[in-house]
Order: C-alpha cells, then sequence, then structure tokens
C-alpha cells in the first residue's frame, strides 16, 4: 500500500481530478488500499465534478479518502466509501476530512440521483469506518449529499462514525434545495 493515491502539493492550484478510481482494483469492486486516498494542500482544486465521468470513486483506503488541508477546494459528484457500483461498503477510515476552510462538497440542485442528472453535485459518502465527513475548518459547506446511503437512496451503507462530525464553528450543513 502506498502512503498516499494521490498528493495535491501546496504549490498546485487549479487542479482538476476527474474519472479516477483511487484505493480500489480495477474492477472497483475490492480494496486496493492506499493510506489516503487524496491528500490536498493546495488551494482552489476541484475533486470530480458535475459532468458525465467526472466524479471520482475514492474507496478502500486504510486512512481517510479525502484530507482537505487548503481552502477553496470544490468537491462534487463522487462516490466515497462504496464499491464502483454505489452499491456495497468497501470504506476508507472518514470519508472526507476538511482541515481548511470555504471548501464545497456537493451541492443542491434539484432531480437526479448523486452521481447522474441535475444533482450530479452530490456525492455518495458511506460505508466509511469513521466519519462520513469530518469538518475541523470554519466557512465550509456540505450540502445535498446522500451520507450512509446506497446509490438507490432506498438501503443504507451506514458510516462506522457519525454522518458529518463538526469540531469547529462557521460552516453550513444541509440548505434548501432548489424546486
Amino acid at each position: 500500500s502506498d502512503l498516499f493515491g494521490l498528493m495535491i502539493g501546496t504549490g498546485a492550484s487549479g487542479t482538476s481530478v476527474l474519472g479516477n478510481s483511487i484505493g480500489l482494483n480495477a474492477a472497483g469492486t475490492a480494496a486496493q488500499k492506499n493510506g489516503t486516498g487524496i491528500a490536498l494542500e493546495g488551494p482552489n482544486n476541484t475533486i470530480g465534478g458535475t459532468g458525465a465521468g467526472a466524479g471520482n470513486v475514492i474507496s478502500g483506503n486504510t486512512g481517510d479518502g479525502l484530507d482537505i488541508f487548503a481552502s477553496g477546494a470544490m468537491v462534487q459528484g463522487n462516490d466515497i466509501g462504496t464499491d464502483i457500483t454505489g452499491t456495497k461498503g468497501i470504506g476508507n477510515g472518514v470519508g472526507i476530512k476538511i482541515i481548511g476552510a470555504n471548501n464545497t462538497v456537493g451541492g443542491v440542485a434539484s432531480g437526479g440521483t448523486p452521481l447522474s442528472g441535475p444533482n450530479a453535485a452530490m456525492n455518495l459518502i458511506s460505508g466509511n469506518s469513521g466519519d462520513g465527513v469530518l469538518l475541523d475548518g470554519t466557512g465550509n459547506a456540505v450540502q445535498g449529499n446522500w451520507i450512509g446511503l446506497a446509490i438507490s437512496g432506498s438501503k443504507g451503507i451506514g458510516n462506522g462514525g457519525s454522518g458529518v462530525e463538526v469540531a469547529s464553528g462557521n460552516n453550513t450543513i444541509g440548505g434548501a434545495r432548489a424546486a
């Protein structure tokens, strides 16, 4: 196992990580472990996206799936802690840990499922052995995600800790969904 599946250093800004499988075998059905899936230290980077094939599958890592130590990150359309189908848990430690400020996980939109259609901004964060999301920074927004569910939305794939644990102030969890 490697220390990181992907490390985006402090000097990297404006980087997009799209359409990858990190921490799983080529079929996306079993762990191929790293320590941490993605460690993000540079500001204003994008993990996933709302376009077809833009989301990443970040699962099966012994440490956290995604660590964000920076500001201005956009995390959308990813499957964090499940197999490639979104139906079976292959968890990380914590799904997403945010130490930085002013980052966005998900988004609010109408219709669709987390990884398709108008709600493609949503992340599926399920099956992790620790928290789904751990916030220890300020000014972050965690909105419109499916946490602790399978891709169908009708079956639970719980995280071992809290769905979202908030360890610091001035963050936004949830919000109005567009009609």
